[in-house]
């Protein structure tokens, strides 16, 4: 019998989802059936878990808000460009015009209420600015003073909410998640060195099984990286 190893971890630069998601890999040849690491891969089935807990509550207790801002926001913005169509069609020429002046900026900002947040905020962001130099008349005249103030609250909203957390807060969250990360990849790598230590003194065929697959899925994420970094590349 062939004297195999499993490889090491040394992935503290891999993206969480990435690692996350070799590690339940692994944890599940550890559990198969006939495996003898069940008991280690309880083990590091423990560890993924608490690190994947803090991944999803880092990313869906802001982003739960952040959507429901964003829901409201999509309303003002639609319900502006909706009343000021109306107003482009009202019978008063003073109304008329003070729609067109507003509509010349508002139009040449697209729909992006399906586009990225950063995009989105950047656009209305920037039309907002645009809008700064007309007059509060204006938007009265052309029955866009609510509509308008309701779009600078939601935006304004939303960034207040995307800058909430402090950096001290952000700091202990980031070295919660890094702590629980490098405790699962010191797990893995101890469990990978006591398997290569069987190979060596005893090694036997279920232990031989492990170790191929285990390699298996590491080289499977290794190419999955390198497709990655080669269409971010090439987009």
């Amino acid at each position: 019998m062939s004297e195999a190893k499993i490889e090491a971890l040394r992935m503290v630069n891999v993206a969480y989802e990435p690692l996350n998601h070799l590690i339940s890999r692994i944890v599940a040849v550890l559990l198969a059936e006939d495996s003898p690491e069940k008991a280690a891969g309880e083990q590091l089935e423990a560890d993924r878990n608490a690190f994947e807990l803090l991944i999803r509550r880092k990313k869906t207790a802001l982003g739960e808000t952040l959507a429901e801002i964003d829901r409201h926001v999509d309303r003002f913005w639609y319900g502006s460009r909706q009343q000021l169509k109306l107003s482009l069609d009202n019978p008063s020429e003073e109304v008329r015009a003070a729609a067109e002046k507003i509509w010349a900026v508002f139009d040449q900002t697209p729909d992006l209420r399906r586009a990225k947040y950063e995009t989105e905020y950047g656009a209305l962001s920037a039309l907002l600015l645009k809008l700064e130099a007309f007059d509060e008349d204006v938007f009265k005249k052309a029955y866009m003073d609510h509509w308008i103030q309701a779009l600078r609250d939601g935006v304004s909203a939303f960034k207040q909410k995307q800058n909430e957390k402090s950096d001290e807060k952000l700091e202990t969250e980031i070295g919660q998640t890094r702590k629980a990360r490098d405790q699962m990849i010191d797990r893995y790598n101890a469990i990978a060195a006591r398997i290569n230590a069987i190979m060596v003194l005893n090694p036997d065929e279920a232990h031989e099984q492990l170790v191929t697959q285990i390699n298996q899925r590491l080289e499977e994420h290794r190419q999955s990286e390198k497709a990655s970094k080669r269409s971010k590349k090439e987009a």
